[in-house]
């Protein structure tokens, strides 16, 4: 099987991100595909490392089978698309433990597809799973531990997947709309329920 870990061992005790890639200034509408690697926050306090991969206004991009460690104050990926967008990337099989944020965006980030894995928080109550802007689908993947599991607005999302231990599952913004959440585990979290919208009108 694959390793937690990836095949390769990449990682960090400086206030960088490991892969920077991409440009503010111009869109690649042909991303990278970066598979079986490991990225890991090694400072001794695991919470100098900004984050692991920060894609720049790059489309259809690929990551498959990585696993993302310890970065306590930053992130496993972060799509920035500032100026255009990030659009139609795909993960598949990632891996997470102790950071406080799995997956995140700026920008416009827009058609996510996310299969299976393994999101892991820091602990129940801290930090967020995925954040995302529009028509993220999220199928098979498993979130434990966190404050808020998967944090969405914009419209066109749809999310079958399993939530464990987490204080929010799933957050539904007050922009969100037209999405549909199906065939879905929840177990544990806390009182606020599993699905929490800040807008009735969603």
């Amino acid at each position: 099987g694959i390793s937690p870990y990836g095949a390769t061992h990449l990682q960090t005790n400086q206030a960088i991100v490991i892969f920077d890639l991409g440009s503010a200034s111009a869109t690649n509408h042909r991303g990278p595909k970066i598979e079986n690697l490991s990225f890991r926050d090694s400072s001794a306090g695991m919470n100098t490392a900004l984050g692991a991969i920060l894609i720049r206004r790059m489309n259809r991009v690929r990551i498959r089978d990585c696993g993302f460690t310890d970065f306590t104050t930053g992130y496993g990926i972060k799509f920035d698309g500032t100026g255009d967008a990030c659009v139609e990337p795909m993960l598949e099989g990632l891996r997470t433990r102790n950071c406080a944020k799995g997956v995140t965006y700026a920008g416009t980030a827009t058609a996510l597809t996310m299969l299976g894995g393994s999101m892991v928080g820091l602990s129940p109550g801290v930090g967020i799973g995925l954040q995302w802007a529009d028509s993220a689908s999220i199928w098979g993947t498993a979130f434990d531990a966190w404050a808020v599991a998967v944090e969405l607005t914009g419209a066109g999302h749809r999310i079958s997947a399993r939530f464990e231990n987490n204080t929010n599952h799933i957050h539904l913004l007050s922009a969100c709309r037209r999405s549909i959440i199906t065939g879905c585990f929840f177990s544990g979290g806390g009182a606020n329920g599993a699905i929490l919208i800040d807008d009735p009108a969603s």
